[in-house]
């Protein structure tokens, strides 16, 4: 891609590519709408969300404000009683080691202020609120990736057109974007970081 992306053959076909997982991206939002938009309180959150992300509105924080709201909608009327069991934290001694490997690596990558370490940063931010399916996380992973100069529209484009079409799942973008920004360090980097949390919080 870096070495004959430029050539007029390969862009026609990467703008053809683009415009096929456009539709691809429109039929899984509309059959995830289909399944999840039953009640009249989760159209209208869809709606407003939707309105406040074409303003521009922060993805994060619509995410955010839609796990609080979800928590308490969700729960009301619902009195099922906590277990009495004692939390046994031998169980959480792998996760909560991997936590702290993760939060360390973080803090270095803000410490040391290189573009590896930011796209690490960048990478595990996306990766620690990506709930669902990788579709879900495109937004946000947009915003953060091209709010830093790291791709292009078309190139972001390019890379979830690639995450499409590869075995695995969406989120194999991330590494096609970390390429681009710093390499193959960057690739790993980005890879690494995105799905390190859900690993660690499963």
């Amino acid at each position: 891609y870096q070495k004959y992306g430029a050539m007029p053959q390969v862009n026609h076909w990467v703008t053809g590519l683009n415009a096929v997982i456009t539709g691809v991206l429109l039929n899984i939002t509309l059959d995830m709408g289909r399944r999840h938009l039953e009640k009249r309180w989760q159209l209208i959150s869809a709606g407003g969300v939707a309105l406040l992300s074409a303003a521009g509105f922060n993805q994060s924080l619509m995410i955010f404000a839609g796990l609080i709201t979800g928590a308490f909608l969700l729960r009301r009327g619902k009195t099922e009683k906590l277990s009495g069991n004692p939390i046994v934290f031998s169980r959480y001694y792998t996760a909560i080691v991997l936590g702290v490997i993760l939060t360390t690596g973080l803090l270095a990558s803000f410490w040391s202020k290189t573009l590896i370490g930011e796209i690490y940063s960048a990478f595990l931010y996306v990766g620690s609120i990506a709930f669902g399916n990788g579709v879900t996380i495109l937004p946000v992973m947009r915003d953060v990736v091209m709010g830093r100069g790291w791709v292009t529209p078309t190139q972001f484009g390019t890379a979830v057109a690639f995450g499409q079409i590869t075995p695995g799942p969406i989120l194999s973008s991330a590494t096609f974007i970390g390429y681009i920004a710093e390499g193959w360090m960057g690739g790993l980097t980005a890879t690494f970081a995105i799905y390190a949390p859900s690993f660690v919080m499963t």
